[in-house]
């Protein structure tokens, strides 16, 4: 996500370059800015079960809609009515990142400059889309193991199993060659609730 974001920050000296105003490219590197603060430090305090903001409720994002029976999806008992600020804005930056590009497309000397910040928007559109799905699950998913550890069944035993690295170093400094796939003893790390 941070690349994503520090892509776009990029663009905008290449726009600047091609045509597009200062004041404009410091407008847009600003708001890159403060879209980038926002999905990396508040999004996840802004997600509820079921919410208002279709953005924000978890339950919405991850139904299933294409979903033939009810298995996948689950309809929400909130309307969604509102809309985020910052959800919205980062759709408008991209949405302003094409329209700059539009318009400074004669301005380009080499046509592959242009394709080459036309697809770097394309990208970073598709990982924030990849990380605010992330950050879905992750609150869906923690949202479900606090709720069966807050349960506290007598007859349930939760187990967390995780394969760790090998701790025996063959030789005092090993390459990351000689590190990874090692033969002979592995560890087992085993966490119970």
């Amino acid at each position: 996500m941070n690349r994503a974001f520090q892509g776009l920050k990029d663009l905008i000296p290449t726009l600047m370059a091609n045509g597009l105003d200062q004041e404009v490219g410091q407008g847009l590197k600003a708001a890159i800015n403060a879209a980038h603060t926002y999905y990396r430090s508040h999004l996840r305090y802004n997600l509820e079960t079921e919410s208002s903001v279709a953005k924000h409720c978890v339950t919405y994002s991850l139904s299933d809609p294409g979903s033939a029976g009810m298995e996948h999806r689950k309809a929400c008992a909130i309307p969604h009515t509102d809309s985020c600020f910052h959800c919205d804005n980062i759709q408008n930056i991209l949405q302003s990142l094409e329209t700059a590009l539009e318009l400074c497309q004669g301005q380009f000397v080499d046509e592959l400059d242009f394709e080459k910040c036309a697809e770097a928007v394309e990208v970073a559109d598709d990982k924030i889309y990849a990380y605010h799905t992330h950050v879905m699950r992750s609150f869906a998913q923690n949202s479900y193991w606090e709720d069966l550890k807050q349960r506290g069944l007598p007859h349930v035993v939760l187990c967390t199993v995780d394969w760790a690295m090998k701790l025996i170093p063959q030789r005092f400094r090993e390459t990351q060659s000689e590190f990874f796939g090692k033969k002979g003893m592995f560890n087992l790390s085993v966490q119970v609730f």
